[in-house]
């Protein structure tokens, strides 16, 4: 008669290595996580104070040029939306490693899989399962903070975005106008370089200057982003409830008096 083969029972070492290594991972990932905490609460003890800024400058309690306030608020937009995204990974980290822990040994050492194994080496389980959980607690806690102040940060400076963008909204456009005259005056000085002399009338016709394939690029892509420019002039009439000439009108329409296909609704 066949033997009916036994249950198998857990290896000896198998589940306590597994205890240890997890542990091991545990520690490594702490002292790193470690070095990324006090660099992001520095990072954030930088931002506050640059917020604590702007939000004085709206309540007029002190001074910043526009375009100081602008940039300043810009960079620390971008620089907490940085820190978040490392967070936010690291958080995810964390999250693959509760799972990883849970699924190979909390879980399976809660249902009674290990209770094959020796009283002695099942203590030692329990153990590294304890401080692996106490670990996994202390690091999702320091995270969470940081993470809290983050969006905190966050909602102040979406509170405080509509009042920099009145204050700075019209130096923008001032520098965008002077932009634009700079623009006009080159584009002018070029037409006139490549206009035919009108010096000589006996002279013969000017031959149309050569050039070379970067120059034409250069021309095409100018003339590209100045009708990209025109249609975003329009959008932004449009957001302030500017009327639009005439002309303006005009350019929206197509041939048939239809509106065009790629005109900004």
């Amino acid at each position: 008669m066949k033997k009916t083969p036994k249950a198998k029972t857990p290896k000896k070492d198998e589940a306590h290595k597994k205890s240890c290594k997890l542990q091991n991972e545990l520690e490594c990932s702490t002292k790193d996580f470690a070095l990324d905490l006090k660099s992001w609460e520095e990072s954030l003890t930088v931002l506050g104070v640059n917020i604590d800024k702007i939000d004085k400058v709206i309540q007029k309690t002190t001074t910043m040029p526009p375009q100081e306030l602008s940039k300043a608020f810009s960079d620390t937009q971008l620089k907490l939306d940085r820190l978040k995204s490392k967070m936010e990974a690291q958080q995810k980290a964390f999250n693959l490693f509760q799972t990883k822990f849970e699924t190979t040994l909390a879980e399976p050492l809660n249902t009674g899989a290990f209770n094959g194994l020796t009283a002695e080496t099942l203590m030692q389980i329990r153990e590294n399962v304890n401080k692996t959980q106490t670990g996994i607690l202390a690091n999702t806690q320091a995270l969470n903070l940081v993470i809290e102040k983050g969006l905190e940060y966050t909602r102040k400076l979406v509170l405080l975005e509509e009042s920099v963008i009145k204050i700075c909204f019209p130096d923008e456009v001032d520098k965008a106008d002077k932009l634009n005259d700079r623009l006009m005056e080159r584009l002018t000085a070029l037409c006139e370089m490549t206009a035919p002399s009108q010096l000589l009338q006996e002279a013969p016709p000017k031959e149309p200057i050569p050039c070379d394939p970067n120059i034409t690029k250069s021309i095409l892509h100018l003339s590209t982003e100045h009708r990209r420019g025109e249609t975003l002039l329009i959008q932004l009439q449009k957001n302030m409830n500017i009327p639009l000439s005439p002309e303006e009108k005009a350019a929206q329409l197509d041939g048939s008096g239809q509106p065009k296909v790629n005109a900004l609704h």
